[in-house]
């Protein structure tokens, strides 16, 4: 099991430059089965969510609850790639990855148009910067219970 960029995949990229990740630099050739591995496991989830979904798929785990073999690692990530953290799609190559803005029933669209989403962050870090707060009037903070000054005084003689 390795990774392979395309051509177009390193456009932009110059040559050792990270496209996934650091270890993954833009080479014109496969990358060491061996990094590919862990950075394909990398995308999976970890613990008892990794261990239901072998379970569902039939997959081995090691001792170290990693999947057994590379086949065990692509058997999990054809079904759950689509699911991956971070900015990572795993699918089929005949499927190719869903154009903007239509990515079937299983995605919703978050907030509105980026251009309106960017200038809310804009005028919020420039309210900030002038030195107004966000988030309503600044409150005392209030002291825990039993932490008040308290003098002690001792009568006994």
């Amino acid at each position: 099991m390795s990774i392979e960029y395309t051509d177009s995949g390193r456009d932009g990229y110059r040559d050792g430059a990270p496209i996934l990740s650091w270890s993954l630099p833009s080479v014109a050739a496969p990358q060491p089965p061996a990094v590919s591995r862990v950075y394909l496991e990398g995308l999976l989830p970890e613990g008892r969510a990794l261990a239901a979904a072998a379970r569902l798929r039939g997959v081995g785990l090691d001792l170290t609850g990693a999947p057994a073999t590379p086949g065990d690692v692509v058997a999990l990530l054809a079904e759950y790639g689509r699911e991956c953290a971070g900015a990572v799609t795993v699918m089929p190559a005949d499927e190719g990855p869903p154009g903007p803005g239509h990515h079937g029933k299983n995605y919703r669209t978050v907030g509105g148009p980026a251009e309106t989403v960017i200038d809310t962050i804009r005028t919020r870090v420039r309210r900030l910067e002038s030195g107004e707060r966000l988030g309503g009037p600044r409150r005392t903070p209030r002291r825990a219970s039993g932490t008040l000054d308290q003098i002690s005084a001792d009568r006994r003689r």
